[in-house]
């Protein structure tokens, strides 16, 4: 197992977005460049799959999601250990007026694909050098 919790010497991102299809096409995106993608559909499944898969490569989160936020699963996850505060974070969303710690990435849709992975090779690329 490496050392973030993955199985595989492949970046581990943990993928949390509540719309299916939006998801598993993300997820496809990620997987095609070379990351292990661990999917969940909200909040409370995201917090699960840290807890089971702790401090991921990356974590890539929508801000809205059905039982919650992706503010309230950082922080939740920060509080559970499951996350530290150099974790690469991803929170993505449509809402213009949402406000996020420098730490995090914030990217507002609509957004390419491409570039969600471009940006999440970008932080991994950055936070290793």
């Amino acid at each position: 197992m490496a050392a973030d919790g993955s199985s595989s010497d492949r970046p581990a991102v943990i993928l949390v977005e509540d719309h299916e299809d939006t998801r598993e096409l993300v997820a496809l995106a990620f997987e095609r460049a070379g990351f292990e993608v661990l999917q969940a559909g909200s909040k409370e499944e995201g917090l699960n799959t840290l807890r089971q898969h702790p401090h991921p490569s990356i974590l890539v989160t929508d801000f809205s999601l059905g039982d919650g936020n992706g503010l309230a699963l950082v922080r939740e996850a920060l509080l559970e250990g499951v996350l530290d505060v150099h974790q690469r974070i991803i929170l993505w969303t449509s809402m213009r007026n949402v406000e996020a710690p420098s730490s995090i990435v914030l990217l507002h849709k609509p957004l390419a694909v491409d570039r969600l992975v471009g940006e999440a090779q970008n932080l991994l690329a950055r936070k290793s050098a």
